[in-house]
């Protein structure tokens, strides 16, 4: 991945600058100013996300958020040109606009679909997060699977929209939450868990912030929500991946339920 590369480059010139060793020392073959790197980097994931928004979510993501979150942060020997300011927005430019960019079309997608389903019927294009709550509580809606073991939606168009639909809000739930922006992040966390109750990750970050914030009883729900959504996995016992996220998941329960027993 070419952001991978630009990231790592960005990396090795900052030590080596910051080693004081001279220009000669920089790592030689491209681009040697630090913070147009960093700005490539973030256009080059910018571009990826435009390609598979999932893959970025679901491959590194916290990590390169971070990288970017700290890349305009002051250090000595920074070698750059760059405006101080574009460099230090540099996560707000590329990453966050890519996904918030998405949303219309995947809310529009949804919408279109649960108008044509007779769900619902007014001209927007962003459903009331209490369509897809109600519909979740229907058998004839939500299930599992034949041979499944996930309570998930049934209809094939509604699981596909709804699994693309929620990745921006996912993206946009950490990167709010790593710039400490707790309502954005609460925000899009709960739309994510309202169109696509399925995913635990979603869940455990919404119950997380809720808790957080003094909703103990409602993260304590969302939190149990993950805890049986990743326990119904198959192939569990196999995954050492979802093994740690089960783990998380039941520490996080101990920690919130712990909160519960101190709130006066």
């Amino acid at each position: 991945m070419r952001g991978q590369l630009l990231q790592e480059r960005a990396t090795n010139i900052k030590s080596a600058l910051m080693a004081g060793s001279g220009v000669s020392s920089l790592p030689p073959g491209g681009e040697i100013d630090y913070g147009k790197l960093v700005l490539d980097a973030g256009q080059a994931y910018s571009e990826s996300i435009k390609m598979d928004p999932s893959y970025f979510v679901d491959n590194g993501m916290q990590e390169r958020v971070d990288w970017l979150l700290h890349a305009g942060e002051p250090f000595q020997g920074n070698n750059t040109t760059v405006d101080k300011t574009k460099l230090q927005n540099v996560l707000t430019d590329t990453l966050t606009l890519s996904y918030k960019q998405l949303i219309p079309g995947y809310e529009k997608d949804l919408a279109d679909l649960m108008r044509s389903k007779g769900v619902y019927k007014e001209a927007g294009n962003l459903v009331p997060s209490t369509v897809f709550e109600d519909l979740w509580k229907q058998s004839d809606w939500a299930g599992k699977r034949p041979g499944g073991s996930t309570t998930e939606w049934l209809d094939d168009n509604l699981l596909g929209a709804a699994h693309r639909a929620v990745v921006p809000y996912a993206a946009l739930g950490y990167i709010a939450f790593a710039v400490n922006d707790r309502p954005s992040a609460v925000s899009n966390y709960q739309r994510a868990v309202a169109e696509d109750p399925s995913n635990y990750f979603n869940q455990k970050n919404l119950g997380s912030l809720l808790a957080d914030q003094g909703q103990i009883d409602e993260g304590l729900v969302h939190l149990n929500a993950a805890l049986l959504v990743v326990q119904s996995q198959p192939d569990l016992q196999q995954d050492t991946n979802k093994q740690g996220d089960l783990k998380k998941i039941q520490d996080e329960i101990q920690r919130v339920t712990a909160l519960k027993t101190q709130k006066p």
